[in-house]
Protein backbone atom coordinates (compact mmCIF):
# COMPACT_ATOMS: atom_id res chain seq x y z
CA UNK A 1 0.00 0.00 0.00
CA UNK A 2 3.14 2.11 0.71
CA UNK A 3 4.53 1.65 -2.57
CA UNK A 4 1.73 2.06 -4.16
CA UNK A 5 1.16 5.79 -2.48
CA UNK A 6 4.66 6.72 -3.24
CA UNK A 7 4.35 5.67 -6.77
CA UNK A 8 1.29 7.88 -6.79
CA UNK A 9 2.57 10.34 -5.52
CA UNK A 10 5.79 10.54 -7.32
CA UNK A 11 3.48 10.16 -11.09
CA UNK A 12 1.93 13.59 -10.18
CA UNK A 13 5.49 15.12 -9.40
CA UNK A 14 6.18 13.69 -13.26
CA UNK A 15 4.78 17.01 -14.87
CA UNK A 16 6.42 19.18 -12.62
CA UNK A 17 9.86 17.62 -13.31
CA UNK A 18 9.92 17.71 -16.77
CA UNK A 19 8.54 21.06 -16.82
CA UNK A 20 11.54 21.97 -14.44
CA UNK A 21 14.13 19.93 -16.93
CA UNK A 22 12.73 21.65 -20.22
CA UNK A 23 13.13 25.41 -18.57
CA UNK A 24 16.86 24.59 -17.31
CA UNK A 25 17.83 22.85 -20.88
CA UNK A 26 16.10 26.19 -22.73
CA UNK A 27 17.93 28.38 -20.58
CA UNK A 28 21.19 26.29 -21.03
CA UNK A 29 20.71 26.25 -24.99
CA UNK A 30 19.72 30.01 -25.11
CA UNK A 31 22.77 31.05 -22.44
CA UNK A 32 25.03 28.41 -25.12
CA UNK A 33 23.80 30.84 -27.96
CA UNK A 34 24.05 34.34 -26.23
CA UNK A 35 27.61 32.99 -25.80
CA UNK A 36 28.27 32.07 -28.96
CA UNK A 37 26.32 35.26 -30.63
CA UNK A 38 27.96 37.89 -28.52
CA UNK A 39 31.58 36.06 -29.15
CA UNK A 40 30.80 36.39 -32.66
CA UNK A 41 29.99 40.06 -32.52
CA UNK A 42 32.64 40.67 -30.44
CA UNK A 43 35.16 39.26 -33.37
CA UNK A 44 33.09 40.80 -36.18
CA UNK A 45 33.73 44.25 -34.51
CA UNK A 46 37.13 43.18 -33.71
CA UNK A 47 37.69 42.25 -37.15
CA UNK A 48 36.27 45.62 -38.54
CA UNK A 49 38.53 48.02 -36.26
CA UNK A 50 41.33 46.50 -37.76
CA UNK A 51 40.11 46.83 -40.76
CA UNK A 52 39.29 50.82 -40.24
CA UNK A 53 42.67 51.04 -38.68
CA UNK A 54 44.48 49.66 -41.74
CA UNK A 55 42.38 51.73 -44.25
CA UNK A 56 42.68 55.11 -42.57
CA UNK A 57 46.46 54.93 -42.77
CA UNK A 58 48.34 55.36 -45.63
CA UNK A 59 51.02 53.34 -46.18
CA UNK A 60 54.23 53.95 -49.01
CA UNK A 61 52.74 52.37 -52.15
CA UNK A 62 48.85 52.31 -51.03
CA UNK A 63 48.46 48.23 -51.42
CA UNK A 64 47.49 47.76 -47.97
CA UNK A 65 45.49 50.62 -47.78
CA UNK A 66 43.68 49.82 -50.58
CA UNK A 67 43.34 45.85 -49.99
CA UNK A 68 41.69 47.45 -46.23
CA UNK A 69 39.12 50.12 -48.14
CA UNK A 70 38.02 46.92 -50.62
CA UNK A 71 37.80 44.75 -47.48
CA UNK A 72 34.84 47.56 -45.97
CA UNK A 73 33.08 46.84 -48.76
CA UNK A 74 30.87 43.94 -47.09
CA UNK A 75 30.50 46.56 -44.18
CA UNK A 76 29.29 49.44 -45.82
CA UNK A 77 26.51 47.25 -47.99
CA UNK A 78 25.11 45.49 -44.74
CA UNK A 79 26.43 41.72 -45.01
CA UNK A 80 28.26 42.02 -41.72
CA UNK A 81 25.21 44.02 -40.04
CA UNK A 82 23.55 47.07 -40.43
CA UNK A 83 25.48 48.24 -37.43
CA UNK A 84 28.34 48.79 -39.53
CA UNK A 85 27.14 50.95 -42.78
CA UNK A 86 27.17 54.58 -41.23
CA UNK A 87 30.83 54.29 -39.40
CA UNK A 88 32.24 52.59 -42.73
CA UNK A 89 30.48 55.66 -44.80
CA UNK A 90 31.63 58.02 -42.43
CA UNK A 91 35.64 56.49 -42.97
CA UNK A 92 34.93 56.86 -46.38
CA UNK A 93 34.00 60.80 -45.98
CA UNK A 94 36.84 61.17 -43.87
CA UNK A 95 39.01 59.43 -47.06
CA UNK A 96 38.18 61.68 -49.37
CA UNK A 97 38.45 64.74 -47.90
CA UNK A 98 42.16 64.04 -46.97
CA UNK A 99 42.46 64.36 -50.53
CA UNK A 100 42.53 67.89 -51.95
CA UNK A 101 44.12 68.49 -55.07
CA UNK A 102 44.98 71.96 -55.59
CA UNK A 103 43.63 71.44 -59.09
CA UNK A 104 40.05 71.61 -57.54
CA UNK A 105 40.77 75.07 -55.99
CA UNK A 106 40.97 76.44 -59.12
CA UNK A 107 38.79 74.43 -61.20
CA UNK A 108 36.24 77.16 -62.18
CA UNK A 109 38.57 79.13 -63.77
CA UNK A 110 40.39 76.15 -65.26
CA UNK A 111 37.07 75.60 -67.24
CA UNK A 112 36.47 78.99 -67.83
CA UNK A 113 39.62 79.82 -69.79
CA UNK A 114 39.60 75.81 -71.38
CA UNK A 115 36.60 74.45 -73.13
CA UNK A 116 37.39 70.98 -73.27
CA UNK A 117 36.42 69.06 -76.68
CA UNK A 118 32.98 67.18 -75.46
CA UNK A 119 33.46 64.22 -77.61
CA UNK A 120 37.15 63.32 -77.04
CA UNK A 121 37.12 60.14 -75.71
CA UNK A 122 39.92 60.87 -73.58
CA UNK A 123 37.82 62.84 -70.69
CA UNK A 124 37.28 60.40 -69.00
CA UNK A 125 41.04 59.21 -68.60
CA UNK A 126 42.14 62.56 -68.05
CA UNK A 127 39.93 62.77 -65.05
CA UNK A 128 41.17 60.05 -63.57
CA UNK A 129 44.77 60.19 -64.36
CA UNK A 130 45.68 61.56 -61.06
CA UNK A 131 43.77 59.82 -58.42
CA UNK A 132 45.44 58.29 -55.98
CA UNK A 133 44.21 54.55 -55.21
CA UNK A 134 42.87 54.60 -52.06
CA UNK A 135 40.54 57.72 -53.83
CA UNK A 136 39.84 55.55 -56.71
CA UNK A 137 38.98 52.24 -54.21
CA UNK A 138 36.40 54.38 -52.25
CA UNK A 139 34.35 55.61 -55.43
CA UNK A 140 34.32 52.09 -57.08
CA UNK A 141 32.50 50.97 -53.58
CA UNK A 142 30.23 53.92 -53.95
CA UNK A 143 29.88 53.55 -57.56
CA UNK A 144 28.89 49.47 -57.20
CA UNK A 145 27.52 49.87 -53.53
CA UNK A 146 25.47 53.23 -53.68
CA UNK A 147 21.78 51.53 -53.52
CA UNK A 148 23.03 49.60 -50.16
CA UNK A 149 24.87 52.36 -48.29
CA UNK A 150 22.31 55.12 -47.22
CA UNK A 151 22.45 57.61 -49.95
CA UNK A 152 20.68 60.05 -47.48
CA UNK A 153 23.71 60.16 -45.67
CA UNK A 154 26.11 61.06 -48.97
CA UNK A 155 24.96 64.53 -48.41
CA UNK A 156 28.55 67.21 -48.76
CA UNK A 157 30.33 64.28 -49.60
CA UNK A 158 33.73 64.83 -52.07
CA UNK A 159 33.35 63.19 -55.11
CA UNK A 160 35.62 65.24 -57.29
CA UNK A 161 36.55 63.18 -60.59
CA UNK A 162 34.30 60.07 -59.29
CA UNK A 163 33.58 57.45 -61.47
CA UNK A 164 29.83 56.88 -60.91
CA UNK A 165 29.15 55.46 -64.56
CA UNK A 166 25.25 53.80 -63.78
CA UNK A 167 25.17 54.22 -60.26
CA UNK A 168 22.02 53.84 -58.22
CA UNK A 169 21.26 57.29 -56.72
CA UNK A 170 17.68 57.37 -56.92
CA UNK A 171 16.68 59.68 -54.43
CA UNK A 172 20.28 60.09 -52.87
CA UNK A 173 20.55 63.88 -50.83
CA UNK A 174 23.74 64.88 -52.49
CA UNK A 175 23.01 68.38 -51.71
CA UNK A 176 26.11 70.08 -51.15
CA UNK A 177 28.30 67.49 -52.71
CA UNK A 178 31.25 68.09 -54.88
CA UNK A 179 30.67 66.01 -58.00
CA UNK A 180 32.62 68.69 -60.31
CA UNK A 181 34.27 66.63 -63.01
CA UNK A 182 32.64 63.47 -61.75
CA UNK A 183 31.49 60.84 -64.24
CA UNK A 184 27.37 60.34 -63.75
CA UNK A 185 26.88 59.25 -67.36
CA UNK A 186 23.93 56.64 -67.07
CA UNK A 187 23.47 57.19 -63.64
CA UNK A 188 20.11 57.04 -62.14
CA UNK A 189 19.12 60.39 -60.23
CA UNK A 190 16.03 60.33 -60.08
CA UNK A 191 14.76 62.55 -57.09
CA UNK A 192 18.02 63.05 -56.07
CA UNK A 193 18.58 66.43 -54.41
CA UNK A 194 21.19 67.94 -55.48
CA UNK A 195 20.59 71.22 -54.14
CA UNK A 196 23.77 73.11 -53.93
CA UNK A 197 25.99 70.54 -55.23
CA UNK A 198 29.04 71.43 -57.59
CA UNK A 199 28.51 69.34 -60.91
CA UNK A 200 30.83 72.03 -63.13
CA UNK A 201 31.88 69.87 -65.76
CA UNK A 202 30.63 66.51 -64.83
CA UNK A 203 29.42 63.78 -67.30
CA UNK A 204 25.82 63.68 -66.92
CA UNK A 205 25.30 62.31 -70.73
CA UNK A 206 22.42 59.89 -70.54
CA UNK A 207 21.90 60.35 -66.58
CA UNK A 208 18.04 60.04 -65.63
CA UNK A 209 17.39 63.05 -64.01
CA UNK A 210 13.91 63.36 -63.96
CA UNK A 211 12.17 64.86 -60.36
CA UNK A 212 15.87 65.86 -59.23
CA UNK A 213 16.31 68.93 -57.45
CA UNK A 214 19.39 71.04 -59.00
CA UNK A 215 18.22 74.38 -57.53
CA UNK A 216 21.34 76.41 -56.94
CA UNK A 217 23.48 74.15 -58.41
CA UNK A 218 26.84 74.71 -60.50
CA UNK A 219 26.44 72.77 -63.62
CA UNK A 220 29.11 75.19 -65.13
CA UNK A 221 30.63 73.40 -68.52
CA UNK A 222 28.36 70.03 -67.78
CA UNK A 223 27.19 67.14 -70.15
CA UNK A 224 23.93 66.48 -70.43
CA UNK A 225 23.65 64.97 -73.62
CA UNK A 226 20.29 62.83 -73.48
CA UNK A 227 19.90 63.01 -70.05
CA UNK A 228 16.37 62.90 -69.34
CA UNK A 229 15.26 66.51 -67.12
CA UNK A 230 11.92 65.77 -66.97
CA UNK A 231 10.08 67.22 -63.74
CA UNK A 232 13.59 68.28 -63.09
CA UNK A 233 14.03 71.66 -61.09
CA UNK A 234 16.80 74.11 -62.33
CA UNK A 235 15.74 77.29 -60.43
CA UNK A 236 18.92 79.35 -60.12
CA UNK A 237 21.01 76.91 -60.96
CA UNK A 238 24.41 77.65 -62.84
CA UNK A 239 24.36 76.48 -66.52
CA UNK A 240 26.89 78.65 -68.30
CA UNK A 241 28.44 76.53 -71.20
CA UNK A 242 26.33 73.59 -70.32
CA UNK A 243 26.09 71.27 -73.61
CA UNK A 244 22.36 70.15 -73.87
CA UNK A 245 21.66 67.53 -76.65
CA UNK A 246 19.07 65.22 -77.38
CA UNK A 247 15.34 64.77 -77.27
CA UNK A 248 14.80 64.99 -73.66
CA UNK A 249 17.75 67.89 -72.94
CA UNK A 250 15.29 70.46 -72.30
CA UNK A 251 12.51 69.35 -70.87
CA UNK A 252 13.43 70.83 -67.41
CA UNK A 253 11.37 72.48 -64.84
Amino acid sequence: MNSYLALSNFSTLIPGILAAAFIIATTYAYWIWYRRYKNKKEIKQKDFDQIQEMASKADKNQTLQVSAIYQLRNYINGTNGESFKRPTLELFRSLLESWNPAELKGLKAESENKKKDSNSSEDTKDSTSTIPGYIKSVHTIIRKEAGKIGKHHLNNFILYKADLRGADLSSADLSLANLSLADLSFADLREANLNFADLRGANLRGANLTGANLSFADLYGVKLWNADLRGAKLSDADLGDADFRGPQGCQAQ
